[in-house]
């Protein structure tokens, strides 16, 4: 037991520092989320994945990105494209990331508590290491969150493009123009994705900006490439006057058949996961019957 109470007194440190720098720190709104609500130019955002300003995430997390430079690692940090698709600020992931980590620093020592509780005494290698990996673990858990959720909201997107294409089809059937189609077909749907079109295309307006160089920019700025695809096929009728709806249709089929192959295989690996929760109820039952055996035989052994 030498081992838990410096763990126990290094975690109540810890947690002091946090519970005043919770309190010392003054809540303020994000610069920009400010601006664009006083410029009317607020872009709006999936609304099951919006970020309320002034949380304890927030604040801590402009507090640490003014001190840390943090590198990105590919396949497992956000980029700035994923945070944008979810209406996340770089600093609220961060103090995230930090309140995620804190868990995972205290998490172990509590279960050597319990451990002790129970009679048994684990190597001093264990909590050392043990609570490190832990906390590593857990600064990368809303890293994958977040990417996971930009995943989903950039198929969503791409499932609404689908829809516009058809709608621009039947736009340019009626016989309107380039443009016209353009902003005329984004009114059409209510969701979020269209909401973030119309807007765009909206404000493409004010600033005498085409388009579908608009639609190129936020294709760029959400890393959605069907919208390049919508943006050089109208480009194609604007500049030359092309009867373009048997290309709007086609590619909307064929974002429609590629949806489909990514729903199966998400279906399938569903399925997959679905035998996991089983393997690991198996697998701590095991542990929970071979750990305190194995602690017992450890320490008879030692004494």
């Amino acid at each position: 037991m030498p081992w838990i109470l410096p763990l126990l007194l290094g975690a109540t440190i810890g947690a002091g520092v946090w519970l005043v720098l919770r309190e010392l720190l003054p809540t303020q709104p994000a610069l920009n989320s400010a601006l664009d609500r006083l410029s009317g130019a607020d872009q709006p955002r999936n609304p099951a994945l919006e970020v309320h300003d002034g949380s304890i995430s927030d604040r801590l997390g402009v507090v640490v990105s003014r001190r840390v430079s943090l590198p990105r690692i590919k396949g497992i940090t956000p980029s700035p494209a994923d945070l944008e698709l979810i209406g996340k600020a770089p600093h609220t992931l961060l103090g995230e990331k930090v309140l995620v980590a804190l868990i995972g620093l205290i998490a172990l020592p509590a279960c050597g508590v319990l451990f002790s509780a129970l009679g048994l005494q684990l190597p001093l290698i264990v909590p050392v290491f043990g609570t490190l990996l832990l906390a590593t673990v857990f600064w990368f858990l809303p890293d994958l969150e977040a990417t996971s959720k930009a995943q989903a909201a950039r198929a969503e997107v791409t499932r609404a493009v689908g829809a516009y294409l058809e709608l621009l089809a039947i736009e340019r059937m009626s016989g309107a123009g380039a443009i016209q189609a353009t902003e005329g077909a984004a009114t059409v749907g209510g969701s979020w994705p269209f909401q973030r079109i119309s807007q765009t295309l909206q404000l493409a307006r004010f600033a005498g900006v085409t388009p579908w160089a608009a639609l190129d920019q936020l294709g760029d700025s959400l890393e959605v490439p069907a919208l390049h695809d919508v943006a050089d096929i109208m480009r194609l009728a604007g500049a030359e006057g092309a009867a373009v709806v048997e290309q709007l249709r086609g590619r909307a089929r064929s974002l429609r058949g590629a949806q489909i192959s990514l729903d199966r295989a998400a279906a399938n690996d569903d399925s997959t996961r679905m035998t996991i929760p089983a393997t690991l109820t198996v697998g701590v039952f095991l542990l929970a019957m071979v750990i305190p055996v194995g602690m017992t035989v450890f320490s008879q052994g030692a004494g």
